[in-house]
């Protein structure tokens, strides 16, 4: 294995880390709409408070 080998790897690793946090991004999206049309006012201050964690998150891979 080479140089450009390693780095592609490298690479495609990135690639593939990047879309799983973006699927993972798109998923709390898609539950935060579906809780939001039935959800009590804890249960949306509690997935608040779970996806501010991920905020910073939204800047780097979107």
């Amino acid at each position: 294995m080479d140089c450009s080998e390693i780095e592609d790897s490298q690479t495609h690793l990135k690639k593939q880390k990047r879309r799983e946090l973006k699927l993972m991004v798109l998923c709390l999206y898609e539950d935060f709409f579906e809780l939001h049309s039935r959800a009590t006012e804890g249960e949306k201050r509690h997935f608040l408070a779970n996806f501010k964690k991920f905020k910073p998150l939204l800047f780097i891979i979107l």
